[in-house]
């Protein structure tokens, strides 16, 4: 391989360049396809699994089409190689969920939640519930928001405080009222001569009075807890002037706190709603899809004229400001210059051949339209006389029927694209010149007025002159309009920033985490890297080396291609109504239809066939494969043991019990033996003895790691404290759990092949169920300020970035590419993802408003990262003792697993324990069991050639499975109930 690197070092920076290129492409075309319903296209899940759709594709671009074409150069450029391929690869890979799920798609609407007014209302009370809780830095928000947000919860939780003090005061009060009523009747009944009656209405009387003694005694408990040692009477008396006085101060507060955020929530509002028609997101600079290259000379024609005009406004405004000044007149020639900085806007305002061409389309949509119309007519006349035509006549009808569905098809086609042409190309091209003219008729008239105008008319010129001035930009006379846009970067900047630079300490603990534990998982307990094999065979095709130069001529691969992508192409025809009279094919079922009785509990049990998921499962270990499976169905035996003893129906009704709680006894003990084992590589920096026996470019390289790892931790401890202001305890705590996760995730991924990763058990889950959120040390406002970064690093977990990370090291190996590039490269990549699509985003939110985009990515999910930092400021709950009894449970498996499997070696693989907490595996389960029945027979009576062969037909079906997401044949979605 070095000799190779040196022969093609300017191909390998060919390559790099390419890579930085293509991170933002991709981060750019993620973002677009992320959210594409509201630009009318169709949704396309580019990187919602950890088998990102597009660096594959250039994988497969590069083996099925470019290197067969610059091979027929003979030399003029030369084919990319393996080594060109996987930089690329891994550049784009461990960066492609960053545009999206990972970080970007839910940044920007999180750093404005707070001051999004649809989501922080009065009612939500989040000024004094959430707001105290976030730093300044990362929101946006007014300089001293929070410490008056601190301020205002002191008087909120007093105002609370007071409240609930004096309805338990009256409460008391009341029942010993009550009390004291009965008593003195009952001493009333004392009078009566008659025993009978007397007897009687003692009887009586006896349920009400036990009933009064009980509701004293229970006011009298809560008293005891909330009164504070006070007189009852005292506060009943005094307390309603205290609620309404700490009232008036906590709304004074609220409505200081919002006026001095008014200014951002105008900001923020503008980016839900998205800019009026005369504001551009997009800068001027960059060609819109489908506004044509004649709008596009259109705009820099305006920028050319406009910005000439101005530039001599500019003159004339200051030669009149000088003459207010200094008391003088005009020049004499400052009309007729004005005049002409108007005239010179005829070029661009005068346009008849717009209004001409606008005319006649829509003269011709008219037209469409009316054939449109008749032609749907003649299909239901012809459907209505099949009805009642003879049998000889019906298959007559039923083709004229299909000719003319086709007919209205073409007709609709014609009239949408019509539609957009004249929507997106011709009619704001007349609403720009209509704003042209104006800014024109409003120039020559001022000239008008001024050559009339004596010197105390000057001021109102002045201002006339300002007010056409600012319309310039409107109409794109602008220069930081062409090459900005509107969009108020200033704004952003700072938050962006500082969540960069907090997720890159974490981006920096994962990619030295991994750096360290690779080699004891590569080289030590030889894992297999499915994903990366993946990779790896198709760059050997597209380079043609290896076994796998025969990939693309072999007809196992093809078929595979062509049964995962056809059947996934039928669906989407089917399921569309594209083409009309078909059936899909079912590749998900639901068990409730085919269980009863005894089995009813796997009711709500999915059977689905996932291309993919079939395909990445043959290339994992069979040992493995059985695991994942095996695991699952244990818990469908959970279910039925569940429903035998009543305790539900199915998994619906049980609400998946101890699902996430079991993953999670199983992951902390998994994730603290793994990090155990590797604790030698971790504190390297410390122990250089540890590194002895390996080469030194790679003893460097970790002892490197280490120093990253240990102080990157520490300053993001540092930063958790002191910036997000969180308890030193629960950062401590906070910071092991997200080792603990990262290590079990990847390590799913890496041996496992797990395409997708959901689960509730997030590490402040953990930490509620463990210790409890009942105040003192465990007080929830100690743990409020993680939840927003905790959420947003494992919020996106089919797009996490840990287990891309160890991937790209596996492909790093195997390609023995130089260290250092290796690291430049990846973060080159991150850092140029993240940028794009935070930018893409942005654009895309003014020029459309933020509302109507992907609900998930722009609503639900950044307003339920905010939500729960004021969920945890309210949860004081002990911990549930069944949630930890199944902890206890998943603990107690995992440990008798890691130990039995030291001595027999039949006990199944831990790693299907682990990824039941894997909400993906309901639907996961069924491919997984396919692939593991075929790889257990083709590893039982097949030879290795034979295997290979084999091999290559489910990677075909992983290829055309990704063919299928690249179209938007497929979603890639796994969501099973």
């Amino acid at each position: 391989m070095e000799s190779d690197t040196k022969k093609t070092g300017w191909a390998t920076f060919r390559a790099f360049v390419l890579g930085v290129i293509l991170s933002g492409v991709f981060a750019w075309l993620t973002v677009l396809f992320d959210n594409s319903e509201v630009m009318g296209w169709n949704h396309r899940n580019l990187s919602g699994s950890l088998l990102p759709v597009l660096p594959h594709a250039v994988l497969l671009l590069a083996g099925i089409l470019i290197n067969p074409l610059l091979r027929l150069t003979r030399g003029l450029i030369r084919p990319f190689a393996k080594a060109e391929l996987l930089l690329i690869f891994v550049m784009t890979v461990v960066s492609a969920g960053v545009a999206s799920w990972g970080l970007s798609g839910p940044l920007v609407p999180l750093i404005s939640g707070y001051a999004n007014r649809d989501w922080n209302t009065d009612q939500r009370q989040w000024d004094a519930t959430m707001a105290p809780f976030l730093h300044e830095n990362y929101y946006i928000m007014a300089e001293g928001t929070t410490a008056v947000a601190r301020d205002l919860r002191d008087l909120h939780l007093q105002h609370e405080e007071a409240r609930i003090r004096y309805r338990a005061a009256r409460d008391v009060l009341l029942a010993r009222e009550e009390l004291a009523e009965v008593e003195a009747y009952l001493e009333t009944l004392a009078s009566i001569e008659d025993e009978e009656v007397r007897r009687t209405r003692k009887e009586t009387m006896y349920w009400p009075h036990q009933q009064a003694r009980q509701l004293v005694a229970r006011t009298e408990s809560d008293w005891e807890q909330t009164g504070g040692g006070l007189d009852p009477n005292a506060v009943v008396e005094t307390y309603p002037d205290l609620i309404r006085e700490r009232r008036y101060e906590r709304d004074a507060l609220r409505e200081a706190l919002h006026a001095i955020n008014e200014h951002y929530y105008e900001a923020v509002r503008e980016l839900r709603r998205g800019f009026p028609a005369e504001k551009r997101a997009v800068p001027g600079v960059v060609y819109s899809f489908g506004e044509g290259w004649a709008s596009y000379r259109a705009r820099v024609q305006r920028l050319r004229v406009g910005r000439d005009s101005l530039h001599a406004l500019d003159d004339l405004a200051r030669q009149l400001s000088a003459a207010i000044e200094e008391g003088t007149t005009l020049p004499a020639n400052w009309t007729t210059d004005l005049r002409a900085a108007a005239v010179a806007l005829e070029e661009i305002s005068d346009i008849p051949v717009l209004a001409q061409l606008h005319a006649s389309r829509s003269a011709e949509l008219v037209q469409l339209q009316t054939k449109l119309v008749q032609q749907e007519q003649e299909g239901r006349r012809l459907r209505h006389m099949r009805r009642f035509s003879a049998l000889h006549q019906f298959q007559m009808f039923s083709d004229l029927i299909s000719d003319s569905d086709r007919t209205v098809n073409r007709l609709q086609r014609q009239v949408d694209r019509l539609r957009t042409q004249i929507e997106t190309r011709i009619e704001p091209l007349l609403v720009v010149r209509d704003r042209v003219q104006v800014t024109r008729d409003g120039l020559l008239a001022l000239a008008d007025d001024a050559e009339e105008a004596d010197a105390d008319a000057y001021p109102t010129l002045a201002d006339r002159l300002q007010v056409a001035m600012d319309l310039y930009p409107s109409f794109d006379a602008s220069l930081r309009r062409f090459w900005l846009g509107d969009v108020n970067w200033g704004l952003w900047m700072g938050p962006v920033v500082s969540w960069f630079l907090l997720m890159g300490l974490i981006y920096m603990i994962f990619m030295s985490f991994n750096t360290l534990i690779f080699r004891q998982w590569a080289h030590n307990e030889k894992l297999l890297y499915p994903l990366a094999e993946f990779a790896s065979v198709i760059s050997d095709q597209a380079s043609l080396k290896s076994e796998a130069k025969s990939l693309f001529r072999s007809g196992l691969f093809w078929t595979g291609v062509s049964i995962s992508a056809g059947v996934l192409c039928w669906n989407y025809l089917a399921t569309n109504d594209i083409v009309p009279n078909i059936n899909p094919v079912r590749l998900q079922t639901l068990w409730i239809g085919y269980v009863g009785g005894a089995l009813r509990g796997l009711a709500s049990t999915y059977f689905v066939v996932i291309f993919a998921v079939i395909g990445v499962a043959f290339l994992v270990p069979s040992k493995i494969s059985f695991s994942l499976w095996f695991f699952e169905a244990l818990y469908m035996g959970l279910l039925l043991v569940l429903v035998w003893m009543g305790y539900g129906d199915n998994r619906w009704s049980l609400g998946s019990p101890g699902r996430p709680d079991i993953g999670v006894g199983a992951m902390l003990v998994f994730g603290i033996s793994t990090l155990w084992t590797c604790r030698q590589y971790l504190l390297c920096v410390f122990k250089p003895t540890a590194l002895k026996g390996l080469a030194e470019d790679e003893a460097r390289e970790l002892r490197v790691a280490s120093f990253l790892f240990l102080a990157s931790s520490l300053v993001l401890m540092l930063a958790l404290i002191f910036q997000l202001g969180a308890n030193p305890f629960y950062v401590v705590v906070f910071y092991v759990l997200v080792l603990v996760m990262t290590i079990t995730l990847v390590r799913a991924v890496a041996e496992g092949g797990v395409l997708g990763l959901q689960s509730h058990a997030s590490v402040l889950y953990i930490i509620k169920h463990l210790f409890g959120m009942t105040g003192g040390w465990t007080a929830p406002v100690l743990v409020a300020p993680l939840a927003v970064y905790g959420a947003l690093i494992f919020g996106g977990l089919r797009s996490f970035i840990a287990p891309m990370m160890a991937n790209a090291f596996k492909v790093r190996e195997e390609i023995r590419m130089r260290r250092l590039h290796f690291h430049i490269a990846i973060w080159v990549g991150i850092v140029i993802a993240a940028m794009v699509s935070v930018v893409t985003i942005l654009m895309l939110s003014y020029q459309y408003g933020a509302d109507n985009m992907q609900d998930w990515l722009n609503t639900s999910g950044p307003r339920g990262m905010l939500q729960g930092v004021q969920n945890w400021v309210q949860n004081t709950n002990p911990p549930n003792a069944a949630n930890q009894r199944w902890i206890i449970a998943g603990a107690v498996m995992m440990t008798a697993l890691l130990m039995g499997r030291r001595h027999f070696f039949w006990i199944p693989h831990p790693i299907g324990l682990l990824m039941i907490m894997n909400r993906n595996m309901f639907g996961f389960w069924g491919s997984i069991l396919i692939a593991w029945i075929v790889k257990s027979a083709v590893s039982k009576y097949c030879t290795h050639e034979q295997y290979i062969s084999i091999r290559r037909f489910f990677i075909g079906l992983i290829v055309g499975h990704l063919i299928a997401v690249l179209f938007g044949w497929d979603a890639f979605q796994f969501h099973w109930g």
